[in-house]
């Protein structure tokens, strides 16, 4: 004789057993505490290898390249520029001190006007001085950076030395 859907519904609820039933609550405890922490475990057992391919990926990327390429060419052509104006500023400087006699102490106005010019003229020098050394930091530091540095063009130097005598980039006025 065949089963009714009835009876075969009951000797389905029949089989479920209380060892049954904690055989598949083991099951779901592995699967919601154990396998995350195995997945866990394994990601962070390759995460050197998988870490080593990330950089090698961004420092291959085009938009990287490109963007590391110009700022070289961008901040070493900066540190000329900067390098130039301290040059022309330190020169006016001079020319201001050579030409401008210092006026009497009994002018207070003179005195002031002087002052005021001259304070402008050695602030706008240092100024300059200062920016200049900033852009060959940044230059030097990006020129150490992995995924940077490979993408200077050749005719750039590797990195600039603020204390060399190549008066372009010593972020120094020119004698």
């Amino acid at each position: 004789m065949s089963k009714t859907l009835e009876d075969k519904w009951d000797d389905e609820f029949e089989r479920w057993t209380p060892r049954r039933i904690k055989a598949w609550i083991w099951v779901l405890i592995a699967a919601v505490i154990i396998l995350p922490m195995l997945v866990w475990g394994i990601s962070v057992a390759t995460s050197g290898v998988r870490g080593s391919g990330d950089i090698v990926q961004q420092r291959n990327d085009a938009d990287n390249r490109i963007s590391a390429q110009a700022f070289f060419e961008d901040t070493y052509a900066t540190i000329k520029a900067q390098d130039l104006k301290l040059t022309e500023a330190q020169a006016d400087l001079d020319e201001f001190i050579a030409t401008t006699p210092q006026p009497s102490s009994s002018d207070l106005v003179q005195v002031q006007l002087y002052t005021q010019q001259l304070k402008a003229k050695q602030t706008t020098v240092t100024g300059l001085q200062q920016i200049c050394q900033d852009a060959v930091g940044s230059y030097n530091a990006e020129a150490r950076k992995t995924i940077r540095g490979d993408w200077r063009s050749e005719d750039l130097p590797y990195q600039i030395d603020a204390t060399s005598t190549t008066s372009e980039t010593d972020c120094q006025p020119a004698a």
